[in-house]
C-alpha cells in the first residue's frame, strides 16, 4: 500500500481520485478493507463509553 499524502484538492477531485483508487483494487483487497472498517466500527460500538469520554477530554 503506498504512503498517503494530504490534498487539499477540490473534494470532487479527491472522490474521483478515492473510486478510481478502489476500482483498481481486487475484489479480494476491497474485501479487506470492508471487513477492516467493520472491525474499527463494531470496536468503537463495543467502546466503553466512560473510557471514550475521559480520553477526549485528556487530550483536549
Amino acid at each position: 500500500m503506498e504512503k498517503r499524502k494530504f490534498t487539499y484538492a477540490d473534494p470532487s477531485i479527491i472522490e474521483e481520485k478515492r473510486i478510481n483508487e478502489v476500482r483498481a483494487l481486487s475484489y479480494q483487497e476491497r474485501l479487506k478493507r470492508l471487513f477492516i472498517l467493520i472491525e474499527i466500527s463494531r470496536s468503537m460500538r463495543d467502546a466503553p463509553k466512560t473510557q471514550l469520554n475521559q480520553d477526549a477530554t485528556t487530550n483536549s
